[in-house]
């Protein structure tokens, strides 16, 4: 993983840590045992959303563990390796121009700081070869890429669940609904 890669998940994990306080975990359960994804696009890529991501709406599982790839059910597992379209925000960057990769978001209040993200909440976005992001503000965009499952600890603590990589940002036709 490149350096820029490890400063991202050491943000990402202070994202999903501070300020957490213990809970008792749920008792895991599967809720939805089957999914099929629409196709969309050139490319016939999956339209997948973060709900679909969502282990407490998928999984009763809070909060997330590191054994969470064991729990999923199989449509979830197929979706690693896939190419998926997937809604949201990219986090806002320190760096503006020129993004090989970037931090993405289910929503504006992840981004603002409004509400504590999830592990599945935001992950890890790394641009096609040749091609790169700018960041133009709090809006919604989708991403294309392929869908990735990989659990990253560090210091013992779930970072990373998700991430998508060989990513292109897909624009939005003009009149579109949000």
């Amino acid at each position: 993983m490149r350096t820029f890669g490890r400063i991202l998940l050491a943000g990402l994990s202070l994202l999903t840590l501070t300020g957490s306080d213990p809970k008792p975990p749920r008792e895991i359960k599967l809720l939805i045992p089957e999914k099929t994804f629409k196709t969309e696009g050139p490319n016939k890529v999956l339209r997948v959303s973060f709900d679909d991501l969502n282990l407490l709406q998928v999984l009763n599982m809070d909060p997330v563990t590191a054994d969470a790839p064991e729990h999923m059910p199989e449509w979830l597992k197929n979706l690693d390796g896939k190419r998926i379209r997937i809604g949201g925000y990219m986090y806002p960057p320190f760096e503006t121009k020129r993004l090989k990769q970037f931090a993405y978001a289910v929503d504006e209040a992840v981004c603002t700081f409004g509400r504590q993200p999830e592990v599945y909440d935001i992950f890890r976005v790394d641009m096609k070869k040749g091609v790169t992001a700018e960041f133009e503000g709090l809006k919604p965009i989708d991403v294309e890429g392929v869908f990735h499952i990989e659990v990253v600890q560090l210091e013992g603590e779930l970072v990373q669940l998700y991430y998508i990589d060989d990513a292109v940002i897909v624009p939005k036709k003009s009149g579109a609904k949000k």
